[in-house]
């Protein structure tokens, strides 16, 4: 009997001694990282860059019939932020304190928004904001010349008279584009309309303002 008690009081030391020498395994040592879950990290979607015109340095555009002291230039980013003057001079303008002439000037700045490129490969804008320099109408005598601040002339809507109305529709055309089928309020400002023969593609880059009924090319 006694002998049996020895045995089960020998096998219950030898289970108690497993027991604490697994748990004594599954403890980390001094030194040693406890390895963690893993964290479900949420995934950063970036956000869909804003469709940028076809160029990708600024580039200058002109606004002129190409007779009279006229022009309006435009800076245009590829982002749709421009920059740009109006002048127009009328020398026989004069009087006893501006013997020099008149001089119709605006510098103004703004961006087109909404780009969107079209399937015929043209792309779609409308103007966001136009800032003058000074208020149209403004008038100063400097150097003999009267100035007189105007609107930005090529961006206004003919219907508004100085200033432009922002929302206006405006279409950028890339070189390739084909003449036929444009606008001829567009194609009677381009510089190639006199050339012979006719060119079939526009050759540069040209901005048709839909309401201003304007034709703004790089040449």
């Amino acid at each position: 009997m006694k002998k049996l008690s020895v045995i089960l009081c020998l096998l219950l030391l030898m289970f108690m001694f497993g027991a604490c020498e697994k748990v004594a395994e599954e403890q980390p040592t001094a030194g040693q990282e406890v390895a963690e879950a893993p964290v479900d990290v949420p995934v950063e979607v970036p956000e869909e860059e804003p469709t940028l015109l076809p160029f990708t340095q600024d580039m200058s555009f002109w606004f002129s019939s190409g007779a009279g002291a006229w022009r309006t230039e435009l800076l245009l980013s590829p982002d749709g932020t421009f920059s740009g003057e109006f002048s127009d001079s009328d020398m026989g303008s004069i009087g006893e304190e501006y013997p020099n002439g008149t001089q119709y000037i605006c510098v103004f700045s703004g961006y087109f928004e909404n780009i969107e490129k079209q399937a015929d490969g043209s792309y779609s804008m409308t103007l966001g904001t136009l800032e003058t320099e000074v208020e149209p109408g403004t008038e100063w005598i400097e150097d003999g010349i009267l100035y007189i601040a105007s609107g930005a002339y090529g961006l206004e809507s003919a219907d508004e008279g100085n200033g432009a109305v922002t929302g206006e529709h405006f279409v950028l055309y890339p070189p390739e584009t084909e003449v036929s089928g444009l606008d001829e309020e567009f194609l009677m400002w381009w510089p190639e309309r006199f050339a012979e023969p006719v060119p079939q593609n526009l050759g540069m880059y040209g901005i048709w303002g839909i309401e201003p009924q304007t034709g703004i090319f790089a040449w």
